[in-house]
C-alpha cells in the first residue's frame, strides 16, 4: 500500500527499542541505492526548475535536466537486481518535477519561488533519504526522520516569503515526489520500489494498458513478442534487442534486406489502448542505410489500426530518418496531423488502437532501423529519455537527437573512451604527462589548443605565448620597433589585469614573449639584399606579395608558410644544417604561438589584413573537432592558397606608422571575430552579451549589433537619457528604453554615436564593469555612468585607433580570478587561454 506521510501516519510509526540491524543484504543495498538515484534526481530537477524561476531564463534548463537524469541513469544501472522498473521511476520523478513547477505560478523572475522550488527539491531528497536507510536496514521507517525534513521543507517555505505554492507544497511533494517512489506495509517496512499504478474498471475490452501522458515505452517489455515485421516480396528481417536505449533497458533493431516497402509492426497484446486523450505519439528512431541513393521518400511513416481494421497514416512532408547509424532522431507526430504530418484516411478509433506501424523503403535494398521509446504522450509531458547508456556518465544528451555531448577529454558515441589527444587514467581521461602547473606554456604544455591547456583553462592564471616578429619597413628604427612592439605587449599585459582601472593590485594574465629578438628582414640590412634600383615602397623587398594579386590580399600570406622563406625565421632543425622549420613546425612543435608582421600600412603598397587566423574548432565541452578549423576567425579569411596547419594560427599586422593602440584595436576585431564564430561555443556564450551582439534578442530590433546599423557618421545612436538609446537604421528611428549597452564593441564603446567614437563625454549607464558580477537588485549586473573619461587613464598607454577604450574593455572580460558568472551561477571561462586554442 501506499501512503502519504501525513501527521496520523507519523504517529503511528513505532520503533523498536534496541534494534540492532544486520548487515545489508545485496537487496537491501540495491533498493537503498535506487531510493537514493531518485531522491537526488529529483531534488536536481527541481534544482533546475529553481534556475529558471530565479532567472526568468530556460536557456540550460534542457542541459541541466540532462546532466541530472544521466547521473540518476547511471546510479540505477550501478545498483544491481532488485525491485524498481527504470522508466516507471523515471515517469514518477518527471511527474515530481512538473507538479511542483506547475505549483510555482509567479512571475519569474522570483526568488520565492526559486528558493520554494529548491526547498520542495530538498524535501524529496530527505524524505527518500528516510525510506533509504530503512529499506538499507530492513528497519521500519523512522518518524523522527520524516518530521525533522518537513520541519526544515517548512522553514525553507517562511523564509521564501509570500508567492503561489498551490497552498499545500508539503502534501505535493510528498504526493508526487515521495510516496509513489516508495511503498511500505503495515509495519512500515519498505516492500517496493516505484509500483506500478494499477487501474480498476468494470470492463477488459478498453482499459488502457498505457495511459497517456504516462511516458509508458512500448519498446520495453516482451519486445519480440509483441513487434514482428513484414514486406514486398517477404524480405528476411531479423529482430534482436539492443542496450543500451534511449528509454528503459532495451530499443529494438531490425535488420533487414527488403528492397521494397517494408513495415515494423506492435500488435498490442490485451486490451487495445485508449489514445483518445494523448496529443502526440512519440518514439525514437535512427537509421542506418548505406545504399548509394539512401531513403525512396519521405520517413518513418507511422499507421495506427484499430479492431474494424481502420488505418490511419501519418506522413511527413521531410526526412525524419537518419542514414549513419549513429544519429537517433526523436519524432512527436501530433495525432491531428500538422504542416510536417500529412494525414491519410483519418478514420481510426482512438479509443482502440491495436497496432502500430513504422515505415520505411530505400533504394536498392538492405537497411536497419532502431525503435524506441514509443508512447502516447499529451504535448504539455516530458519523457525521461536520454541517449543510450546516458552517456556513461561522461557526457550530457541532446534531447533532440539523443546524440551525447562528451566531456573534455571524452568521445564515441556513448562517451566511453578517452579523446584521441587525452590518455586514460584512473578511471578519467586526461592529459598525457598531466602536471599542475599555473603558467602556460610549461613543461607539460607548449602547444596551441593542446589537450593540457584545454584541461587545465580554468587554473592558468599566466599565459605567457611567444609571439615571432619580422620586420620589413626599410625605413624603420630597430630600436622604435623594438618600443613599439613593448607598447604592444604592455597594452595586452594591462589590459589582462582584471578590472585594473579600480584594483591597483590586479594581477597580469597575458605577458607575450617575444620568441627571439624582431628579425629584421629590411633591405640592406642584417645581410638582406639592397633594395631593387627603383624600388617604390617603404617595406622590404624581402615582404611577400602577390604578383598578380589573386585573393583577398596583394600581401602572399602563403609563401610564409613556404620552405623557401623558413631560413628568414632562423630555426634550424637539429641534425640538418642548412634545414630550416616552416611556419607550421614552429607552430605545431609550440616553438611559437603566434606571428606578428611589421609593415608601413599608410603608404601605397599591397593588401593585408589587420589580423588573420585559421582557429580549430571545438566543441562547447572543449574537445577537438578532428580536420575542422574556421579560416576565418580573423577580421578577414586566409586565401585558399594558404596551407592548413595542424594547430591554430594567428597572424597580425602591426602597423609601423600608428602607435599600439592600433594593434590592440586590430587584435580586438580578431577576438570579435573569433567569439562570434563556431570555433569555440564556450566563449561565444558570454561574449555576445558582452559585447552587444545579442540586440536583436535582446531588444526585438532589425539588427543584432551597432555595427549593422545602415547609417554612417556621429548620428547613427544618440541616448536621450543615460539609460535609453535612439538608433537611425536606414533612415527609421528606433527608439529603446530602457536600454544598456554592456561593455560595446571596437567600433562602438557603450555610449558611441557612430563608428570609433571613443571619445563622447556623455554617460550612460552600463553593466560592463559588473559584467557577470551580479552585484546588483536581483542578482542583476550593477550599472555605473561610463563616459570617454571612465577609460581616458590609458590614453598615454594606447593613445590610437582606441586604444585607452579597449584595455578598459578587456580588463572587464572574464579572466582568472574575476569570478564572473553566468545567472544560473557556472563560470564564465577567461578570455586569454582561448586566444592560444
Amino acid at each position: 500500500m501506499r501512503t502519504r506521510i501525513t501527521a496520523a501516519v507519523l504517529a503511528a510509526i513505532v520503533l523498536t527499542a534496541g534494534y540492532a540491524p544486520a548487515a545489508p543484504t545485496p537487496e537491501q543495498k540495491c533498493t537503498s541505492a535506487k531510493l537514493k538515484a531518485i531522491g537526488k534526481l529529483e531534488s536536481g530537477l527541481l534544482a533546475c526548475r529553481s534556475k529558471v524561476a530565479a532567472t526568468n531564463s530556460a536557456t540550460g534548463l534542457a542541459a541541466c535536466q540532462t546532466k541530472a537524469r544521466a547521473a540518476f541513469t547511471a546510479a540505477f544501472g550501478k545498483a544491481g537486481t532488485c525491485a524498481g522498473d527504470q522508466p516507471t521511476c523515471d515517469a514518477i520523478t518527471g511527474d515530481c518535477e512538473s507538479s511542483a513547477a506547475a505549483a510555482m505560478t509567479d512571475t519569474f523572475p522570483s526568488k520565492c519561488e526559486a528558493a520554494k522550488l529548491k526547498g520542495a527539491g530538498k524535501l524529496a531528497r530527505g524524505q527518500l533519504g528516510c525510506y533509504m536507510k530503512a529499506a538499507r536496514t530492513g528497519a521500519p521507517l523512522d518518524s523522527l526522520c520524516i518530521s525533522k525534513t518537513a520541519a526544515k521543507f517548512s522553514a525553507a517555505l517562511g523564509k521564501a516569503g509570500a508567492c503561489p505554492d498551490g497552498g499545500a507544497p508539503q502534501a505535493l511533494v510528498e504526493d508526487h515526489c515521495v510516496t509513489p517512489a516508495a511503498e511500505t506495509d503495515g509495519g512500515n517496512l519498505v516492500t517496493d520500489i516505484c509500483p506500478a499504478t494499477t487501474t480498476t474498471t468494470t470492463t477488459t475490452t478498453t482499459t488502457t494498458t498505457l495511459p497517456p501522458g504516462a511516458c509508458a515505452d512500448l519498446v520495453e517489455t516482451d519486445v519480440l513478442a509483441d513487434w514482428s515485421s513484414y514486406g514486398t516480396d517477404n524480405p528476411n528481417t531479423t529482430l534482436s534487442l539492443l542496450s543500451p536505449a534511449v528509454a528503459g533497458t532495451t530499443a529494438l533493431r531490425a535488420v533487414t534486406d527488403a528492397p521494397f516497402g517494408w513495415a515494423l509492426r506492435y500488435d498490442v497484446p490485451g486490451a487495445p489502448i485508449d489514445a483518445s486523450t494523448a496529443d502526440e505519439i512519440r518514439f525514437a528512431i535512427r537509421g542506418n542505410n548505406v545504399t548509394p541513393n539512401g531513403w525512396q521518400g519521405e520517413f518513418p511513416v507511422v499507421v495506427l489500426e484499430d479492431s474494424t481494421a481502420t488505418r490511419t497514416t501519418y506522413t511527413p512532408l521531410s526526412q525524419h530518418l537518419s542514414i549513419n547509424g549513429v544519429t537517433w532522431v526523436r519524432i512527436a507526430i501530433p495525432l491531428a496531423g500538422d504542416a510536417e504530418w500529412q494525414v491519410t484516411n483519418p478514420g481510426v478509433d482512438l479509443t482502440d488502437i491495436v497496432a502500430i506501424e513504422v515505415q520505411a523503403d530505400t533504394w536498392d535494398s538492405g537497411f536497419t532501423v532502431d525503435l524506441d521509446a514509443m508512447s502516447f504522450e499529451i504535448a504539455a509531458s516530458t519523457c525521461p529519455n536520454s541517449c543510450p547508456g546516458g552517456c556513461n556518465a561522461h557526457g550530457t544528451c541532446n534531447p533532440a537527437n539523443f546524440t551525447c555531448q562528451c566531456a573534455l577529454g571524452w568521445t564515441g558515441d556513448l562517451c566511453d573512451t578517452c579523446a584521441a589527444d587525452f590518455v586514460s587514467s584512473g578511471g578519467d581521461c586526461v592529459p598525457p604527462n598531466d602536471a599542475s602547473f599555473s603558467t602556460w606554456p610549461n613543461a607539460s604544455s607548449s602547444v596551441n589548443g593542446d589537450a593540457w591547456l584545454r584541461y587545465h583553462h580554468a587554473a592558468v592564471t599566466d599565459v605567457e605565448p611567444r609571439v615571432l616578429v619580422l620586420n620589413f619597413v626599410n625605413p624603420s628604427d630597430a630600436a622604435g620597433v623594438d618600443t613599439l612592439i613593448g607598447d604592444v605587449i604592455a597594452g595586452f599585459a594591462e589590459g589582462s589585469r582584471p578590472r585594473g582601472y579600480a584594483d591597483a593590485g590586479a594581477t597580469v594574465h597575458l605577458q607575450y614573449q617575444l620568441a627571439k629578438p624582431v628579425i629584421d628582414l629590411r633591405n640592406g640590412y642584417a645581410g638582406n639584399p639592397a633594395a631593387p634600383p627603383g624600388w617604390p615602397y617603404e617595406n622590404s623587398s624581402l615582404m611577400p606579395r602577390e604578383d598578380p594579386v589573386d585573393g583577398a590580399w596583394g600581401f602572399n600570406y602563403a609563401e610564409l608558410f613556404s620552405s623557401a622563406f623558413a631560413p628568414y625565421y632562423g630555426y634550424e632543425v637539429p641534425g640538418a644544417p642548412g634545414t630550416y622549420y616552416g611556419l607550421c613546425e614552429l607552430i605545431e612543435s609550440g616553438q611559437i604561438h603566434e606571428l606578428w608582421v611589421v609593415g608601413s600600412g599608410d603608404v601605397p603598397d599591397v593588401s593585408a589584413a589587420e589580423v588573420l587566423e585559421s582557429k580549430q574548432r571545438y566543441t562547447a565541452t572543449g574537445n577537438v573537432i578532428a580536420g575542422s578549423f574556421d579560416r576565418c576567425a580573423g577580421n578577414g579569411c586566409f586565401d585558399s592558397d594558404v596551407p592548413d596547419c595542424a594547430r591554430s594560427v594567428r597572424i597580425g599586422f602591426v602597423n609601423y606608422n600608428r602607435g599600439p593602440g592600433c594593434y590592440l584595436h586590430s587584435q580586438s576585431h580578431g577576438i570579435e571575430s573569433m567569439a562570434r564564430g563556431d570555433a569555440l561555443p564556450a566563449l561565444a556564450q558570454w561574449f555576445a552579451p558582452f559585447a552587444g551582439f545579442d540586440l536583436d534578442s535582446r531588444y526585438g530590433l532589425p539588427f543584432n549589433s551597432l555595427y549593422a546599423l545602415s547609417c554612417s557618421g556621429l548620428g547613427c545612436a544618440s541616448y536621450p537619457t543615460t539609460s535609453s538609446a535612439l538608433f537611425d537604421h536606414g533612415g527609421t528611428p528606433y527608439n529603446v528604453d530602457p536600454y544598456e549597452p554592456a561593455c560595446g564593441n571596437v567600433h562602438f564603446p557603450p555610449n558611441g554615436r557612430g563608428h570609433y567614437d571613443d571619445v563622447n563625454t556623455a554617460q550612460v549607464l552600463s553593466t560592463c564593469e559588473d559584467f557577470g558580477s551580479h552585484s546588483g537588485a536581483g542578482g542583476a549586473d550593477a550599472t555605473s555612468l561610463v563616459n570617454a573619461d571612465t577609460w581616458s587613464i590609458y590614453s598615454s598607454l594606447a593613445p590610437d585607433c582606441g586604444g585607452a577604450f579597449l584595455v578598459w574593455w578587456f580588463q572587464n572580460m572574464p579572466a582568472p580570478g574575476s569570478a564572473q558568472t553566468f545567472a544560473d551561477g557556472r563560470p564564465m571561462p577567461g578570455i586569454w587561454p582561448f586566444l592560444f586554442y
